[in-house]
């Protein structure tokens, strides 16, 4: 068991260079959240990305993740 947190970092690092990169997403996110697992471990980890409409997220979750993924 890992209690430094370090996966969680790793995967804010990773949420935020995906921001840059899909700028030219045609669904943009406005915003995005990470909540890691409270003994640091990387299972069960979650990232939320956050859509102003639910339309977006409908679209976002059809396009956009493929694309970044």
């Amino acid at each position: 068991m890992t209690s430094d947190f370090k996966w969680a970092r790793t995967m804010i690092d990773c949420v935020k260079a995906l921001r840059v990169v899909t700028d030219d997403l045609p669904v943009q996110y406005v915003d995005w959240q990470v909540i890691p697992n409270l003994n640091g471990s990387p299972e069960d980890m979650i990232v939320w990305f956050i859509c102003d409409k639910k339309i977006n997220k409908d679209n976002f979750k059809k396009i956009g993740l493929t694309i970044a993924t």
